[in-house]
């Protein structure tokens, strides 16, 4: 018998499961906002247990991003809201109501 999780001994399988309300999402960034970078960030928007803190894309001007992200031309427009702001000097893309920190570091 295999036993996963448990102390008890026996014939049968014991799997233990973390309770939802426990569990809190994996918080990631993202370097470099290409075509790879966009198809990351897609996934990662549609998988409930990761949240994007941060892009970093030294290259890439935010309205751009903005834009690339929307309207990809092999994946199709974004199924969701995707804005930027602007405050204190510091940008963020704002998809679907969450504020995700934006950097433009060569060297992070």
């Amino acid at each position: 018998s295999r036993l996963v999780g448990s102390s008890h001994t026996g014939d049968s399988t014991c799997q233990f499961s973390t309770p939802k309300y426990l569990t809190m999402p994996v918080g990631m960034g993202i370097n470099g906002f290409g075509r790879i970078g966009r198809l990351v960030f897609r996934a990662a928007s549609a998988n409930p247990d990761v949240e994007v803190k941060a892009i970093n894309d030294p290259f890439m001007d935010l309205k751009y991003m903005v834009y690339q992200l929307k309207y990809d031309s092999v994946h199709k427009m974004f199924a969701g809201t995707v804005a930027c702001k602007e405050v204190d000097g510091k940008e963020f893309l704002v998809v679907n109501g969450s504020d995700i920190a934006v950097f433009h570091e060569k060297d992070p």
